[in-house]
């Protein structure tokens, strides 16, 4: 299992203050015999967002570094972060605004020294309503 959690403080700017979060967590169970290995977890993540993009409070996630690919795997074409998942539906004050919740559950299996194979299944949607 592994939890993880992060929260942005501080001056955006000299009016606006960082108030972040984002969350990632996982669980799952290893089950070997010789070489072969087979894996089955779940996981979750979240990156909040934005619930009024005019007043001077920014609460969307926004990473400093793209440091999840290697943990969303495919599904990593959201990334977690507030502003840069492009949802909102509308140019300008809904555009970004709009945090993202990503569920999964998969399995990986290793066989031998050279062979794996896995699959995921992600369910994504905002933290908007």
């Amino acid at each position: 299992w592994n939890a993880e959690y992060g929260q942005e403080t501080g001056d955006a700017n000299a009016a606006d203050k960082a108030k972040g979060n984002v969350a990632e967590g996982w669980i799952g169970w290893n089950m070997k015999s010789g070489k072969n290995n087979h894996r089955f977890y779940a996981r979750i993540g979240m990156a909040s967002g934005d619930d009024d993009p005019t007043d001077t409070d920014p609460k969307q996630f926004v990473p400093m570094f793209g440091d999840f690919h290697n943990r969303l795997g495919h599904g990593d074409f959201f990334q977690l972060s507030g502003n840069s998942t492009g949802l909102g539906g509308a140019v300008g004050a809904l555009s970004g605004n709009l945090g993202i919740q990503g569920t999964g559950v998969g399995w990986n299996g290793m066989f031998g020294d050279r062979h794996e194979v896995g699959a995921e299944y992600w369910s994504f949607k905002t933290d908007k309503k």
